[in-house]
């Protein structure tokens, strides 16, 4: 993968001060580029495994003396930011993978690495609202690839047309159009049929054997896009794009800190660079 090509912090901006406070250690890579904060006793266990050197400054500073793993911009000093990266509730998270599953675990392991971070948090709300959304891009890509209908989203529309059977008359106005949602797009981008959602149709689809859609969506689209349409960065790229434009770009700014340069919205992010004394 040529194409993952790390970012340095060097390559963006010049160097300046980082405050370090007195409880923290500032970790340097071999070539002082400013790593992150960790605790004082985690600097002063790596001076004492001698996997670093200290640098002579004020503050209580440590170079490292190998690079590590990951270089891309931000990722070791990314927030562990507890809010909805759509709306910011605060509670009840749901993490969501950018990249569904469904394609994810076909990718080689390199690039599994590199999607590695893509997860979000979604309020339960929002996930909801994901789901929907989503919908688009598998069709998308089903038409694009000429694969399969997902067996996962297959299971969703039965397990919808369940609840709604079973459940229908005590859910709320949203709940149903949640769970109605699945059934017409169903109907409506594969059984290419317009229909009025009725407890015959739902009958119907809830005793439908859904392991007959057990051809593998997510393997023919991954193959799809490796041999003919660019490769898998720009099915990553697809997705990513797809839940930017879900979520505005203020919010998708700060999800996507911790993604490199090849992201498709080619985010520049502040860099530092320090100043050894």
């Amino acid at each position: 993968f040529h194409q993952l090509q790390p970012v340095h912090y060097s390559n963006l901006l010049d160097r300046f001060e980082v405050h370090c406070p007195s409880d923290k250690c500032l970790l340097l890579a071999p070539d002082d580029e400013f790593v992150c904060l960790v605790d004082k006793s985690k600097g002063e266990w790596y001076l004492k495994e001698h996997l670093g050197t200290k640098v002579d400054c004020e503050d209580f500073t440590v170079r490292v003396k190998h690079f590590p793993p990951i270089q891309t911009i931000g990722y070791y000093q990314g927030l562990n930011v507890t809010q909805c990266h759509i709306c910011g509730e605060t509670d009840a998270f749901v993490h969501k993978p950018v990249v569904p599953h469904e394609y994810s675990k076909h990718f080689p392991v390199k690039l599994q690495l590199y999607i590695a971070r893509d997860v979000i948090f979604l309020c339960l709300k929002c996930v909801r609202l994901g789901d929907i959304s989503d919908l688009k891009m598998y069709n998308k890509l089903r038409k694009m690839c000429g694969a399969p209908y997902s067996y996962f989203q297959r299971q969703r529309v039965k397990k919808a047309a369940t609840m709604l059977l079973n459940e229908g008359e005590q859910m709320s106005e949203e709940s149903r159009q949640y769970h109605e949602a699945f059934v017409s797009d169903y109907y409506t981008n594969y059984v290419n049929k317009k229909v009025k959602i009725n407890r015959r149709i739902l009958k119907e689809i809830s005793e439908e054997d859904p392991t007959c859609y057990l051809r593998a969506h997510g393997h023919a689209v991954v193959q799809k896009f490796e041999r003919e349409l660019g490769g898998l960065l720009e099915l990553t790229h697809l997705w990513r794009t797809h839940f930017g434009e879900q979520i505005g770009m203020d919010s998708y700014v700060l999800a996507s800190l911790l993604w490199s340069e090849e992201s498709s919205l080619h985010t520049r992010v502040t860099a530092l660079k320090v100043r050894v004394c």
